[in-house]
């Protein structure tokens, strides 16, 4: 990777809306794999107005896409009249913190090859992978890839650094007429402060220090706030996707669900509530299953154990669970 490649905004997901500029046009489509980041939505669709084509995956493989769906969802869009210009993988999930093999990253970006689109790689957590020997891929390090051009990654500082007031983000690409673009629409209102730039740099160049003391201690933070939040699920008998990265885990709360619906779970949304504690609906990732939340669990572990007390007593005066219809 060269400075050449890399193209700093003023946050990625500004990033993302001005790449969306311009490798689309307006009623194109996007392929994202269900459930995603909610933010998405505005990100492609606001100003871009690409839209969004979703790929329903299922808790049976960790809500990862398989190549087989993404084929048959492809054809689905083209038969329905769709331009679909491209696939946006976020690597680690979000909101359920699972990574994508070498092979898997290689095996969707000849996927992509084949159906002449781009390979979109948000990679905004890749620094936030924490499961013990798990390593993270980056779509750049995928080597013979058929066209480098259409391979593009996303990544800032809001989650790895905890620094989303900052709105630095980039693009690493080899496209350069997509970058010369991109350049052309940022130029004046786009840019990150000069200051901001220049504390940021200072801090990533000092490798030694985030590499021995600040990702280590992170690491094990997250590590350790983990299996603080899982002690609690499996004590309620909840079942829970463990990630491997990200600062989150995706819990189903099925259980506790009146009736398998979108309403149901936001009635159990709106008792969490009322017991003094934020955990994100599925709907809000555009989640297929109901039942579904993403709890975050990258907190001082005084107000995480608060957390987890305030959401055991929500549970505790939840109602028994709905029956099944034969």
């Amino acid at each position: 990777m060269y400075d050449h490649q890399i193209l700093v905004q003023n946050g990625t997901g500004t990033t993302l809306d001005c790449f969306c500029h311009a490798a689309c046009d307006p009623r194109d489509y996007i392929l994202v794999p269900t459930p995603y980041y909610g933010g998405f939505n505005k990100d492609i669709s606001r100003r871009a107005e690409v839209k969004i084509y979703p790929l329903d995956c299922s808790s049976d493989n960790n809500y990862l896409p398989t190549i087989k769906l993404l084929e048959d969802t492809l054809s689905k869009a083209r038969r329905e009249g769709c331009n679909v210009r491209a696939l946006l993988i976020a690597n680690p999930t979000n909101p359920v913190g699972m990574m994508f093999s070498r092979d898997q990253i290689r095996e969707m970006i000849q996927f992509c090859h084949r159906n002449q689109l781009h390979y979109v790689s948000d990679e905004i957590y890749m620094n936030s992978v924490h499961g013990q020997g798990a390593q993270f891929i980056s779509a750049l390090s995928i080597d013979n890839i058929p066209d480098p051009n259409a391979v593009h990654v996303l990544w800032g500082f809001s989650k790895d650094f905890g620094m989303p007031g900052f709105q630095v983000g980039c693009l690493v690409s080899h496209c350069q007429p997509i970058k010369d673009y991109m350049i052309k629409r940022s130029t004046l209102f786009q840019h990150p402060a000069s200051y901001v730039r220049q504390m940021l740099t200072t801090m990533i160049n000092d490798r030694e220090w985030l590499e021995n003391v600040y990702f280590p201690a992170c690491h094990m933070r997250l590590r350790e706030n983990l299996e603080l939040t899982i002690e609690m699920l499996e004590k309620n008998g909840l079942s829970y996707i463990r990630p491997v990265g990200g600062l989150y885990i995706f819990v189903n709360f099925s259980k506790f669900l009146s009736a398998s619906t979108r309403e149901a779970e936001l009635a159990l949304w709106d008792k969490f509530l009322d017991a003094g504690v934020y955990i994100t609906p599925g709907e809000a990732f555009h989640c297929t299953e109901p039942g579904w939340f993403r709890l975050i669990f990258a907190e001082e572990p005084s107000l995480l154990r608060l957390a987890l007390q305030r959401l055991q007593g929500a549970l505790d005066t939840s109602p028994p669970p709905y029956k099944r219809v034969k």
